[in-house]
């Protein structure tokens, strides 16, 4: 027990120091995909899943095949990815009627904290979703291969991964903006 959680304090430090040299850099290029095992590369088709979506009923990732898909992986104990909600919020809000679909997928979250977060945080209307198995074997981000939170994955209308984003470097950070546009959803320069 103590030797996991020395990994997790770890992999805190990891992912708070490279958000922060990230967001000191302004002009910083996209952080390289990194995970356990082999990440999917852009190109790839993406792994389907099944998780159970908050407010009740499932969300599968192959139902929404023909449609652009943000995947985010995120956690209510994650200081970077809940700095990064807003963004992945004001995106979402800007085009969720153009063709952008979400999925803001708690990972190596306790159900009782995604949800204790959530119930506190009613600002946030992305489509929310919990992964099952937490942190067990198996789960959505081993599919992935996304070790390192918070993690964006674009998959296209074909259902391949069009680009991976790992962590955030704050207001400037544009890259999921660059990401979507190639896919044809421009967000307007404001959106932060």
């Amino acid at each position: 027990m103590k030797l996991i959680r020395a990994f997790e304090i770890t992999a805190l430090l990891a992912v708070f120091g490279a958000a922060a040299a990230f967001a000191q850099q302004p002009d910083a290029k996209p952080t390289p995909a990194i995970g356990f095992g082999k990440f999917l590369k852009v190109g790839d088709e993406a792994a389907d899943f099944t998780a159970p979506a908050w407010g009740g009923g499932d969300v599968t990732l192959s139902k929404l095949k023909g449609k652009v898909v943000l995947i985010d992986f995120w956690a209510s104990w994650c200081g970077p990815c809940k700095a990064s909600l807003p963004h992945v919020q004001n995106v979402y809000e800007k085009l969720k009627g153009k063709g952008l679909n979400v999925i803001a997928l708690a990972s190596f979250d306790k159900k009782a904290e995604y949800e204790a977060y959530l119930t506190e945080n009613k600002q946030f209307t992305l489509p929310f979703a919990h992964d099952p198995l937490e942190k067990g074997a198996g789960n959505i981000p081993t599919k992935y291969g996304v070790s390192i939170i918070p993690a964006l994955v674009v998959v296209d209308r074909e259902g391949k991964i069009a680009a991976q984003i790992v962590g955030y470097g704050g207001e400037k950070d544009r890259r999921l903006e660059d990401a979507l546009a190639k896919l044809g959803l421009v967000v307007d320069p404001e959106v932060k």
